[in-house]
């Protein structure tokens, strides 16, 4: 349906193993409501994928594991095409959004969907202002794996 609404709910983004998926899990389950995983739509978001709206991720998929992942300068990781992996897929997932069976809030989830991009969609000033929230490296609040 075009220009369809993204459905109302709940954005969750941060950083790898920061706990995103286990509180999308938690708020689901006691709230009843969907969710959307960032990775869990990339299969069918490499699949998606034409050169013209997303160069770089048709340039990751040609790559080897060696070429995407090993170690190297920061400077060459930041004009690595991986680097504009999330930027480029952040239509696709609205797109996906849009598109969801049912009715209902959903909450999306992954380290792809990044505040510059959330923020807009954003009708609450309260909203913004914790999606923005930056936290302090000594902040003990947040979850991680070992």
């Amino acid at each position: 349906m075009p220009g369809r609404a993204a459905p109302q709910g709940i954005w969750i983004g941060g950083l790898v193993c920061s706990g995103k998926t286990s509180a999308a899990a938690a708020l689901a389950s006691r709230y009843g409501l969907r969710i959307y995983t960032f990775d869990g739509a990339e299969p069918l978001h490499i699949y998606r994928s034409v050169p013209e709206r997303q160069p770089s991720l048709i340039r990751c998929m040609a790559m080897t594991m060696d070429e995407r992942w090993v170690p190297r300068t920061p400077e060459a990781m930041a004009e690595h095409p991986f680097a504009a992996w999330s930027e480029e897929r952040f239509p696709m997932v609205l797109d996906d959004l849009r598109h969801l069976p049912g009715s209902g809030a959903v909450i999306a989830e992954g380290a792809g969907l990044l505040p510059e991009k959330v923020a807009p969609l954003l009708t609450s000033e309260a909203s913004i202002r914790e999606l923005g929230r930056a936290r302090r490296p000594d902040d003990r609040t947040h979850s991680t794996r070992r």
